[in-house]
């Protein structure tokens, strides 16, 4: 077991002491046994007084070599308490540095993102609409979605790829969480495909970018719901824009959306085939107030 540093020292200090002290009983113990041989000796001859026994103190003080060894003890039992309170301060000005240098390293963490949250481009997705009917067939469900973005930041947006499908709200609410984890893959793996747009500069320029969306039958699994003898499915359209900006290379910022497709008719989207026209449907952001994400 290893020991901290300020209790190692007073281990070490404590054992040295008891030792020092153990060394100068053994030998006020052999040199007072020695006299004791000498009366035996003396004792056919005659009688010899012995007084009472002397205190381990009076013994130290008239021994020269017990009050060499007594003092010896004392000072370096002296010297191991300032090893000891070397160690604590040390110890102390070790964590007291510690402290700045971590408090230092927030505070220079702060500075950092306050200056490229004050210095950044910001990519927001300006208009989005369905562009055509929304047919539903027995291969799964198909439409074509145009939209536009906007740089709303102060500094150039750089490396923009975008990426786009239709989902299914599924049964057990999992959606959400299934496309974070889609778009964080996408981060990691960018598709190619690049654009760059300044400040208060929109993508495309003039008019929406148009693209054909589609989910098939086989993932209506799980995303089923039934009403009055009929199956009907929740449409989503799913999204992520990545780009980078100066202050904040080599990281993929991005801005993600989820709307639903929602009929006018007030009924859901059955599984039957058919079709509802473009302009009775309409794009919400979920009634969880899920919709909208931006880092």
């Amino acid at each position: 077991m290893k020991l901290p540093p300020l209790r190692d020292a007073l281990f070490r200090a404590v054992v040295l002491l008891g030792l020092i002290v153990l060394g100068v009983a053994f030998s006020l113990h052999r040199d007072d046994q020695s006299p004791s041989h000498q009366h035996e000796g003396s004792s056919e001859q005659g009688t010899e007084h012995v007084g009472p026994p002397k205190s381990f103190a009076a013994k130290t003080l008239e021994d020269p070599t017990a009050f060499f060894t007594a003092t010896l003890a004392f000072l370096t039992f002296s010297l191991a308490c300032v090893g000891v309170a070397q160690v604590y301060y040390l110890n102390r000005s070790d964590q007291t540095a510690r402290i700045s240098a971590d408090a230092a390293r927030k505070a220079a963490e702060v500075a950092e993102r306050t200056l490229i949250a004050s210095n950044r481009a910001w990519i927001k997705l300006t208009d989005i609409q369905i562009s055509t009917d929304l047919v539903i067939t027995d291969k799964g469900i198909d439409t074509l979605v145009s939209f536009k973005f906007t740089n709303t930041g102060n500094a150039p947006a750089e490396k923009i790829k975008f990426w786009i499908r239709m989902g299914l709200i599924l049964e057990d609410h999992s959606h959400i969480a299934k496309f974070h984890l889609e778009c964080d893959d996408i981060a990691r793996y960018p598709p190619p495909g690049e654009a760059f747009l300044f400040p208060d500069e929109s993508f495309p320029r003039e008019g929406l970018l148009g693209i054909p969306i589609r989910i098939i039958r086989s993932k209506f699994d799980g995303a089923m719901f039934g009403y009055q003898g009929k199956d009907f499915v929740l449409p989503l359209i799913l999204g992520c824009i990545l780009y980078q900006f100066p202050s904040d290379k080599g990281r993929y910022h991005q801005t993600r959306f989820v709307l639903e497709i929602i009929p006018n008719t007030g009924f859901p989207v059955w599984t039957d085939p058919h079709r509802i026209a473009k302009d009775s449907m309409q794009l919400s952001v979920l009634n969880s107030g899920e919709g909208h994400y931006a880092d």
